[in-house]
């Protein structure tokens, strides 16, 4: 049984008919690793199928979003924290420094082939605007039109 927590994530669908969803997953490993993978999975035939991790647990994944550009190439922001100093036994003070000092983050599928993730912005607090602002703020950075 899968006890490991996952995040909110999204759903998004190409004009082409493909649908991915993406979403943060929590490593449940104590010692290391304290931080979420980023995950991807596909619907197809009304299955789903999951992809390989597209971002490893030595970060703090989060807020993640999807969109497909104009030649129905997916695109996920998400916003990115190092924990890899951190474990369960670290101060609070450790560990809420290094989960409120995010990035904005993006990976980009083309040709079938996921990107390594990028950093697009330094600096850009967790909690800037709210936490609300912050849970849509990946969003907001996909221009429109």
């Amino acid at each position: 049984t899968d006890r490991l927590n996952d995040l909110p994530g999204s759903i998004a669908k190409s004009t082409t008919g493909e649908v991915l969803a993406v979403w943060s997953k929590e490593s449940g490993n104590s010692r290391s690793d304290t931080g979420t993978s980023l995950k991807i999975g596909s619907l197809s035939n009304g299955t789903w199928t999951l992809g390989a991790d597209l971002d490893t647990p030595d970060h703090y994944s989060g807020e993640a979003r999807i969109v497909f550009d104009t030649d129905n190439e997916p695109w996920i922001f998400y916003t990115r924290a190092d924990v890899s100093a951190i474990n369960q036994t670290s101060s609070i003070n450790a560990m809420r420094t290094a989960f409120t000092n995010t990035n904005i983050y993006f990976v980009h599928r083309v040709g079938g082939v996921w990107s390594a993730p990028a950093a697009t912005a330094a600096g850009c607090p967790r909690w800037a605007g709210g936490r609300r602002g912050a849970r849509t703020g990946a969003a907001r950075i996909w221009p429109s039109g």
